[in-house]
């Protein structure tokens, strides 16, 4: 064994041995990017849960006035049936549920 083959071996064992450390990084750099891509996901998919609830939150404050307007509505109806002749409460019912439908 000479010199120049010894050199040859350590040359050719530490291009190996950085070959494998640059596939094992750039695995790991794919590895760490999937990750990154499924915390972006579910960053996103919360941000959605979010404004769906805060616009269910938001109808729900809406539905209140709706479900006063429907009240009176069938209040009215109810009113008209017992005695027959309550015509104004049934017209400004209607005009209430209307402006209701209207203005949604």
């Amino acid at each position: 064994m000479t010199f120049d083959s010894i050199k040859n071996f350590f040359v050719v064992l530490f291009a190996l041995c950085g070959a494998i450390s640059v596939v094992g990084g750039a695995i790991n750099l794919i590895l760490n990017w999937k990750k990154g891509s499924k915390i972006t996901k579910h960053e996103i998919t919360l941000q959605n849960h979010e404004r769906r609830i805060k616009k269910l939150e938001d109808d729900s404050e809406g539905q209140e006035s709706f479900t006063k307007v429907l009240c009176n509505s069938v209040l009215a109806l109810v009113s008209h049936e017992i005695n027959g002749n309550s015509h104004d409460k049934l017209e400004k019912a209607q005009e209430e549920l209307q402006e209701f439908l209207i203005n949604k």
